[in-house]
């Protein structure tokens, strides 16, 4: 958590992976130990190492943690200059998103893989006695005049709970996307027997994250927000791909029907992102808004980009595309909605600007004279160095986004 805070997202990344593997030599440990113990008779110490590695590493709570920051900084992974998001990893709804569906679901059985996470079902409550805390807070000792405050094992639980709808929404709606094939003749084409599964799969995964989120009350605004603007593009590629809807009592066979359900979804996904962007304007109040809009990078923002990247290519498929933004009102809400999210990261990179563009003030009247001026010019030197590297990895991030969006600014 505090590296997300900082935008420390390679670095995330690393130690992450440290925990898996530390992970999958444990297994390998206590199945070695268990043997000798058992070879030399001392049955009780076997049993030691056997409930340990049931009870302490299989549930592991860091473990669980660790897998949804995998999964959600994936497309930011070996992000140097000259590479673009999802360069590497992560759906980021480009055209190599199906094989990399294929691949994660492929290795989901691993229980030591990030991607089990998609495994992971209920709520936080009923997910209590599978996992066990086992973080070592001790490390954070050191922090005596701000301590860190951890979160509780329920809010663990839930973040990754909400990784997990997060990153399967994004695989099922990939594989629709992959299935769909465009009209002919101006008509609907019939759908596939595999295209109509993956249509209904992501639906009622669309239901299950709704409840999710309406139930669960660890999740922010901002979260409940993102996952808003994220269910109804869903619905929307949903919609124009096998003309399925939540509600089986609407016909959505024609394209025209399509096309207006669709956009109805789009102009709710611009209400929420424009409520998004009002509580980004509140941050300004807090006295250090840099952490939440890291953390909201990874959390939603890429994964709202790939949700609209997917549709974009739905709408394309079905010659609803860019160059209809004059005569297409499906086209035209979707270029609306890129300004908003334009909009969105505008007021994120005003915060960045204002918050770490200021020189920090240390207050060290309480500490006496323990502390010189010298020491205070040398911190207040660091921390600037600090906030210029925290600021230009965000950004870079979120300027890519925003760029990626301006092809929607004019009629090709």
């Amino acid at each position: 958590p505090v590296l997300h805070g900082g935008g420390y997202f390679q670095e995330i990344i690393s130690v992450c992976q440290e925990i898996l593997r530390l992970q999958t030599s444990a297994i390998r440990d206590a199945s070695d130990f268990t043997g000798r113990a058992m070879e030399t008779g001392t049955l009780e110490k076997a049993n030691e190492f056997i409930t340990f590695q049931r009870k302490r590493m299989n549930k592991s709570l860091t473990t669980i943690e660790a897998k949804g920051r995998i999964l959600d900084c994936a497309p930011l992974f070996n992000n140097v200059e000259g590479e673009t998001i999802g360069a590497v990893h992560g759906i980021i709804g480009g055209p190599e998103d199906p094989e990399r569906v294929h691949r994660m679901i492929a290795e989901a059985h691993n229980p030591n893989a990030a991607f089990s996470l998609l495994r992971l079902k209920g709520s936080a409550q009923d997910n209590m006695d599978r996992f066990t805390e086992n973080r070592d807070l001790d490390i954070l000792s050191y922090d005596i005049l701000n301590p860190y405050q951890a979160t509780s094992q329920e809010e663990v639980l839930s973040e990754s709970i909400r990784r997990c709808h997060h990153h399967s929404l994004l695989n099922r709606a990939s594989l629709c996307l992959d299935a769909t094939k465009g009209p002919k003749r101006g008509k609907a084409t019939k759908n596939s027997e595999e295209l109509t599964k993956r249509c209904s799969s992501l639906l009622l995964r669309v239901l299950d994250a709704s409840n999710f989120a309406e139930k669960d009350s660890h999740q922010s605004d901002i979260h409940k927000s993102s996952l808003a603007v994220m269910l109804d593009l869903c619905r929307a590629i949903v919609a124009v791909s096998g003309g399925i809807a939540e509600d089986k009592n609407l016909s959505l066979d024609g394209l025209d029907s399509r096309e207006e359900f669709a956009t109805n979804c789009l102009k709710r996904a611009i209400s929420f992102t424009k409520e998004l962007q009002a509580t980004f304007t509140s941050l300004r109040q807090n006295e250090n808004p840099v952490p939440v809009l890291s953390r909201f990078i990874t959390d939603c923002l890429i994964t709202i980009y790939a949700f609209f990247q997917m549709c974009s290519t739905t709408f394309e498929i079905y010659g609803w595309g860019k160059r209809k933004l004059n005569s297409r009102e499906s086209a035209a809400t979707l270029a609306k909605l890129s300004i908003a999210l334009r909009e969105l990261i505008t007021e994120m990179k005003n915060i960045l600007e204002s918050t770490l563009s200021a020189s920090p003030e240390i207050r060290v009247n309480h500490i006496g004279e323990a502390i010189s001026e010298d020491d205070v010019r040398q911190t207040t030197v660091r921390i600037e160095c600090g906030q210029l590297e925290t600021k230009t990895r965000i950004t870079g991030i979120i300027s890519e986004i925003e760029e990626s969006m301006k092809s929607f600014d004019v009629d090709v």
